[in-house]
């Protein structure tokens, strides 16, 4: 607050920022009843859709972002009742596995749940979803090494680029172009 009145002397910034800040609460306030929102988490969650899609039109009508968490959460079923996995659906959820991991604990977490024998199957998961920047920042990691410091710019730098182009985006797309197979 104190470096913003230097810069606005006046409070018309600081009224118009705190004026954002209260309309954005307000709208948050209004999408989720109270309780729904779990002040641990990194997100807010998106709202539920309200029954699952049954065909291929309906999940193509959904944004790929949405396709891909409704998907994902269907493969980890089938594959929980031992059902057979197509080559796109494992692709799927072998990024699915990888960014749960890293986003709830980072590139160590992924590597210490068994990612290092996964890593060959995530980049070229990666590379087959457009991902490169994210394949290009995996790359640079040494599974082996365990490289705290390796491990520690992966993350700031997965997490910066995750703001501009999320990887659940890009498996959405994925998704889209794939669903019938």
């Amino acid at each position: 607050t104190a470096a913003l009145a230097h810069v606005d002397p006046d409070g018309c910034l600081a009224a118009g920022v705190r004026s954002a800040v209260d309309a954005f609460i307000a709208e948050e306030l209004r999408r989720h009843s109270p309780g729904s929102i779990d002040p641990y988490a990194d997100v807010t969650p998106a709202p539920a859709v309200e029954t699952a899609p049954r065909s291929c039109a309906e999940l193509l009508a959904l944004d790929p972002e949405d396709a891909y968490y409704i998907v994902g959460e269907q493969l980890e079923q089938r594959q929980a009742s031992g059902s057979p996995l197509t080559p796109p659906q494992v692709l799927v959820l072998t990024l699915l596995h990888f960014d749960d991991e890293v986003q709830n604990g980072g590139a160590s977490q992924f590597f210490l749940n068994g990612g290092a024998a996964e890593a060959a199957r995530v980049m070229d998961a990666l590379l087959k979803v457009g991902a490169r920047k994210m394949a290009a920042l995996f790359s640079q990691l040494d599974p082996q090494a365990h490289d705290s410091e390796a491990f520690a710019r992966f993350d700031e730098a997965y997490y910066r680029h995750y703001e501009r182009a999320p990887l659940s985006r890009a498996v959405g797309r994925y998704i889209h172009k794939h669903i019938r197979q």
